[in-house]
């Protein structure tokens, strides 16, 4: 037989499905592989969704009390809130930040004398 010295070489391992492919194939050919088209397809396997321009991931999503008045304004003192922080990584840089929200859950309820008062 007449096989070239590199025959078996070049054979690469597709990120999103599994499956083998020739480096002279341009790619794997599985259909399912061209959903995600980021440069980061990698970041799929760590929880990462791709929006088009920026891979997200929820880190952590909490239930908290305020003690204190927040300085940006948002949540006064005694105000049950939901503090939610995301990863934003940019598919094209690399660069990544951090994005924090606090969404009020329901304003202060005084209670009195078993009544509740908003």
């Amino acid at each position: 037989m007449n096989l070239p010295d590199d025959w078996g070489s070049y054979y690469y391992n597709c990120y999103s499905c599994g499956g083998s492919y020739h480096a002279s194939e341009g790619g794997c050919d599985n259909e399912s592989c061209y959903e995600e088209e980021g440069e980061r397809s990698w970041l799929s396997n760590s929880g990462y969704e791709f929006d088009g321009t920026f891979w997200h991931k929820l880190l952590t999503s909490v239930k908290r009390q305020a003690r204190k008045d927040h300085k940006d304004g948002k949540v006064k003192t005694g105000q049950y809130y939901y503090e939610t922080k995301r990863r934003c990584i940019c598919d094209e840089t690399g660069n990544s930040h951090l994005v924090i929200t606090k969404k009020v859950i329901h304003p202060t309820r005084r209670l009195i004398k078993g009544v509740s008062i908003c």
